[in-house]
């Protein structure tokens, strides 16, 4: 039977009115402003019994988390909290509670931090506790608060305890500058904050997955050679299970339902990683692996943890069921048929299996959540993510591929200009660069460009993930070569294709992406008109020694496998150092608190243009770290891209 689709509009009035001031404003504002604000509603959850809905939004410019009775669409409570405090990631852990994760920024840094400290608190808005982390002892926070004893470690949970209403479990870590402490693996009751000590991880950086009943089983860890480890939990004991038993990349995404093997994503024996089941011995069976493309995502079943379904991305996003007889796989059979082109989540679904909350989204859509009801077989429209954008028509986005200067196939993404006749080329260069790579979908950045006259080019360079351990590995040691080289194949592609005109191009990017703006800008000085640089790495050598990844046990040996060991190759591969060669006017952005790219890495790109007497502007944030998280300054950075690229390239 076909899905209904209805829209329940009223919903949507009732989170308008919960919303900050200007929300659902008449008066659109300008280009940059409108896409540099935060999602309206996120993260929208059914309680397992079904009553009521959780969603997060914006309220005075901080994330609160918003209950609304299912029956009848009515506000019955919110958590919001004061002064720099805001609702970070939560989970329902019974009909009533829900345990959240609360985020703080600070009078020098925009972007919220989590500091391991978890709330909880019922849909009505009682029994509100702080029930772990280090002001757990304190009454500072507001007057609901209950005094506890404090503890400076950062909380995970890792599972919910579906079969105990009133504990989680959860680790624990004590604070320290690497965050390498051995973590304490603890039950903690969600209503007093209670804990049960159970075992300790076997190593630092553990992730500890559990079985069907909830107990500690597997541990999966990254060792000080920027190894992982599998460990096995029998009998109150870690076991670590023999190397030769992986591949590539592990990641232990379940145990079995039957509590015998694993159900691993890793790259052995196979061209792509694959999907498998791995017993306890090391007999391992294929589920499921592709030709061209790793599995970006594995859906589990909420009941037993197991996969039903996965998503694959060969340019566009493709699903592929593995169980036909699981609801889940039924009902996403169906969902497909309802959202033709849009990629989907099923976010939470109560325990009797009838209401289902659904995310859909694609690229000319910021998302959409949705309540299904089975029994009624009906598809409601709860709220938009970003409402403000509803009015506008988006660009769409087509997946491409070329290859690359030695032969080597690669994809990404282009985005035309909403101006016909453009042939003005904007290379949008993501972060990473290893293990991250674009997507089909919408995307803010993409957007400001394309509605502003630009055409825009995503590559996934070699280094990136989704293609594959050989294809990423491809990556390390190229970060100022091979990488750059990949980049410029997809503008000369384009050109030779006609999109782009040759002396209409400029490139820029955050992170990574920033870095090969400006490397780009010296190793192919008469390509690129313009770059633009955001919160990048302009020094490699620097990275061994400022910032946060040489602060972790195993950033050394990361950055010694990425980048290599010799220092000559890296000054070669170091914008700082290849100043001289750089002909396009630049612009470089940087937040002064940046702990992954730190505001030293910008200064060394500055005194480098300065004693070549290249052209270059300038903009620093005091309040950002790696990016730009207050809107205000993130309409800023988009209105000076946009500024710089209107003087060197005109649409």
């Amino acid at each position: 039977m076909e899905i209904m689709r209805v829209i329940a509009s009223s919903f949507m009035v009732l989170f308008f009115m919960f919303a900050q001031p200007g929300a659902a404003a008449t008066n659109e504002p300008d280009l940059t402003t409108l896409l540099a604000q935060h999602s309206t509603y996120t993260d929208v959850k059914i309680s397992p019994d079904g009553k009521h809905l959780a969603a997060v939004i914006r309220a005075e410019g901080r994330r609160a988390l918003l209950f609304i009775a299912l029956d009848g669409f009515q506000m019955v409570g919110s958590a919001k909290f004061p002064g720099l405090l805001e609702v970070g990631s939560y989970q329902w852990v019974n009909n009533e509670r829900v345990v959240i994760e609360l985020a703080e920024s600070s009078p020098w840094s925009e972007e919220p931090l989590y500091y391991g400290e978890l709330f909880a608190v019922n849909y009505d808005g009682k029994k509100s506790e702080l029930i772990f982390g280090y002001r757990a002892g304190e009454q500072q926070i507001g007057t609901r608060f209950k005094a506890k004893e404090g503890r400076r470690a950062w909380a995970r949970v890792v599972d919910t305890l579906e079969k105990d209403d009133d504990n989680i479990l959860i680790t624990a870590t004590n604070w320290s500058a690497s965050g390498d402490g051995m973590a304490e693996i603890l039950k903690l009751n969600v209503y007093t904050g209670a804990t049960k000590r159970l075992a300790a991880a076997p190593a630092p950086y553990s992730r500890i997955i559990t079985n069907a009943q909830g107990e500690p089983r597997v541990a999966v860890t990254t060792t000080k050679n920027y190894l992982q480890d599998v460990y096995l939990r029998e009998q109150d004991q870690w076991t670590k299970l023999p190397d030769q038993w992986f591949g590539e990349a592990v990641k232990v995404v379940a145990v079995s339902a039957s509590d015998d093997s694993l159900i691993l994503l890793d790259q052995k024996d196979t061209p792509m990683p694959a999907l498998s089941r791995m017993d306890f011995q090391g007999q391992r069976k294929t589920i499921f692996t592709d030709a061209k493309v790793g599995i970006t995502d594995v859906e589990l079943t909420k009941q037993d943890q197991q996969p039903y379904a996965l998503r694959l991305d060969d340019g566009y996003p493709d699903y592929v069921l593995l169980d036909k007889k699981r609801v889940e796989s039924q009902l996403f059979k169906e969902l497909a048929s309802a959202f033709p082109g849009e990629v989907l989540t099923i976010t939470s679904r109560s325990s009797d299996d009838n209401t289902w909350i659904i995310y859909a989204y694609s690229d000319i859509s910021p998302g959409a959540y949705y309540l299904y009801q089975k029994k009624e077989n009906s598809l409601r429209k709860l709220l938009d993510r970003k409402p403000e954008l509803l009015q506008r028509k988006w660009s769409a986005t087509e997946a491409i591929s070329y290859t690359s200067f030695d032969g080597l196939p690669i994809q990404g993404y282009l985005t035309k200009a909403n101006k016909a006749q453009s042939k003005a080329l904007v290379v949008l260069v993501h972060g990473g660069p290893h293990g991250v790579r674009d997507y089909w979908g919408f995307d803010e950045e993409v957007q400001l460009l394309s509605q502003s006259g630009y055409n825009v080019l995503q590559v996934n360079y070699r280094g990136s993930g989704g293609y594959g351990a050989g294809f990423q590995q491809a990556g390390y040691l190229q970060w100022g070569d091979a990488i750059q080289k990949d980049i410029s194949a997809g503008v000369r592609y384009l050109t030779a294709q006609g999109v782009a005109s040759a002396d209409q191009v400029c490139i820029m990017g955050g992170s990574f992406g920033g870095y090969s703006a400006i490397q780009s800008a010296a190793v192919e000085p008469d390509l690129y008109r313009c770059a633009i640089g955001v919160a990048g790495v302009y020094d490699l050598e620097l990275m061994k020694s400022d910032g946060d990844i040489p602060l972790r046990s195993f950033g050394i040996a990361y950055l010694d496998l990425v980048l290599g060991t010799d220092p000559a190759k890296m000054r070669a591969f170091s914008p700082a150092h290849n100043a001289s060669s750089i002909k396009a006017p630049l612009l470089v952005i940087h937040g002064k608190h940046d702990k992954r790219a730190p505001y030293s890495q910008a200064q060394a790109l500055r005194t480098a243009l300065d004693k070549h007497n290249k052209t270059y502007q300038w903009l620093e944030f005091d309040d950002e770290s790696h990016g730009f998280y207050d809107p205000q300054n993130r309409a800023q950075y988009f209105h000076a891209a946009l500024s710089f690229l209107q003087q060197h390239l005109k649409p």
